[in-house]
């Protein structure tokens, strides 16, 4: 088995499991696996352009650099919204 029919196998393994991020050791694997192929970064930069992509992230739990004090500055400043649980999401068209 070459390293591209590995690749594909380890793939499918992770797309046929419930939970794939339980499946850490096939992720280093495909990483690894990925890593020996060369990579043409103009086509590469192509693709990620032409795709639609779209971030499907809401919040995030703020960097532990700064204080939360300085999160909930920026809330009240009405840059942020606090979400719940310690995550906060940007407000469209907002900046200091």
């Amino acid at each position: 088995m070459n390293a591209l029919e590995k690749l594909r196998q380890v793939v499918d393994e992770i797309h046929a499991n419930k939970d794939p991020l339980k499946l850490q050791s096939h992720w280093d694997l495909a990483v690894r696996l990925i890593s020996r192929f060369p990579v043409d970064q103009d086509a590469a930069m192509e693709a990620y352009k032409a795709k639609d992509l779209k971030s499907e992230v809401d919040a995030i739990i703020p960097p532990n650099e700064y204080t939360d004090e300085v999160w909930k500055s920026l809330s009240r400043a009405g840059v942020l919204r606090h979400t719940g649980q310690g995550f906060y999401e940007l407000v469209p068209d907002k900046t200091l």
